[in-house]
C-alpha cells in the first residue's frame, strides 16, 4: 500500500503474460480460499460458527491437513488471532484441543472487552512487533465490526479503508503472508 501522496508503480500485464510467468501468481494457501498476500473474509451471522471455521482454517494451515476438502499448504511460521468478540482463553482453549497443535505458534491479542488495540499506536507497534518476531504467517481478525473504529459502517468509504488499514497492519506492519477477517452479518445476507 502506498500512502496517497506517494507515487505509484505501474504494472500492467496481459492474461497471455500472466499464464507465461507462473512466478507472477499468488502462492495458494488453500485451494479456492487464500492466497499469499491475501484478504479472505468471512461472512455469517453471529452464532454461525466463523471463528470456530477460522480456527479450523488455522489447524489446516499448521499441519498441512484439509480443510474443508480443499487441500492446505502447510506453513512453518506462527498465527495470530485479535479475538474482540470472545474472551482470548476460550480461543485459546479451542486451540489446545486440536492435536499436534505447536502451542509455540499460536498468539492471541485479548481484545475482548478490553477496547481496541489496534486503535492505539503503541499497542498496534508492540503487537506488529512480536508477531513478525513469531513468523506470524496468518492473521485473523475476530470481527471486522468490532475493530471498526471510524463512524459508520454503512459508509463504503469508512469501511473499505478499514478494510485496507487491517491489510496494512497484517501484511505490511506485521509482515504476514495472509489477514483472515471475520464479518458478521444479518440472517437475511
Amino acid at each position: 500500500e502506498l500512502e496517497a501522496d506517494a507515487t505509484p508503480v505501474l504494472e500492467m500485464l496481459t492474461l497471455a503474460d500472466y499464464r507465461s510467468n507462473s512466478s507472477a501468481a499468488p502462492v495458494v494457501l488453500i485451494e479456492g480460499v487464500m492466497k499469499d498476500n491475501g484478504l479472505t473474509i468471512m461472512l455469517g451471522p453471529s452464532g454461525s460458527g466463523k471463528s470456530t471455521v477460522a480456527l479450523q482454517m488455522i489447524y489446516s494451515l499448521a499441519t498441512g491437513d484439509e480443510w474443508m476438502g480443499q487441500i492446505a499448504k502447510p506453513l512453518m511460521g506462527a498465527f495470530g488471532v485479535v479475538s474482540y468478540d470472545m474472551d482470548g482463553s476460550m480461543v485459546m482453549d479451542w486451540m489446545d484441543g486440536y492435536p499436534n497443535m505447536d502451542p509455540t505458534k499460536v498468539s492471541i491479542v485479548n481484545a475482548y472487552k478490553r477496547g481496541n488495540p489496534l486503535g492505539v499506536p503503541a499497542m498496534r507497534a508492540q503487537i506488529a512487533s512480536a508477531w513478525r518476531t513469531m513468523g506470524v504467517e496468518v492473521i485473523v481478525i475476530d470481527s471486522f465490526s468490532a475493530s471498526f473504529f471510524g463512524h459508520d459502517q454503512n459508509d463504503a468509504a469508512a469501511v473499505m479503508s478499514h478494510y485496507r488499514d487491517l491489510k496494512l497492519f497484517a501484511l505490511t506492519e506485521c509482515e504476514a503472508r495472509a489477514l483472515v477477517v471475520i464479518t458478521h452479518s444479518t440472517q437475511a445476507s
